[in-house]
């Protein structure tokens, strides 16, 4: 089940975050994202969780984690549909997010979502690997 992240989740959070992530987020810097109003987090317990940035017209997922042993079961992609669809409900015609080139999984499951490679951004993260900037946008409101 999906919830909201609540301020007492953030230790919890930054907890799966080590086990995802070289660059991991630890609990204090949860807990900033948490107090500002533009951000939005949501977790399945024990499972993993996604956070998101709500800006005017974009959402941009700043954060999407499944523990290792929970991967490949669609918990991503159902975090990242449940984020758009909060971004539609938030009026949002884009969603952005950035996924490293060898991310095979995590990128196929964002296609799923209806997200698209726009470009490519040269040595983005710490360790000089590219990562794709994906797009996805609301069809409705471009008509």
């Amino acid at each position: 089940m999906i919830r909201p992240i609540k301020r007492q989740d953030c230790q919890a959070i930054a907890q799966m975050e080590a086990s995802c992530f070289n660059d991991a987020w630890d609990e204090k810097a949860y807990a900033k994202e948490w107090e500002k109003t533009y951000a939005k987090g949501w977790m399945i317990d024990g499972i993993g969780y996604i956070w998101t940035w709500f800006l005017y017209e974009n959402a941009e997922i700043v954060r999407v984690g499944v523990l290792p042993e929970a991967r490949n079961q669609g918990y991503a992609k159902k975090l990242v549909a449940y984020a758009m669809q909060a971004a539609k409900q938030a009026d949002c015609t884009q969603m952005i997010l950035e996924v490293r080139v060898s991310n095979a999984p995590a990128i196929a499951a964002y296609q799923e979502c209806g997200l698209e490679i726009s470009h490519c951004s040269k040595q983005h993260y710490a360790d000089g690997q590219d990562a794709y900037v994906m797009i996805g946008k609301d069809r409705k409101s471009t008509h």
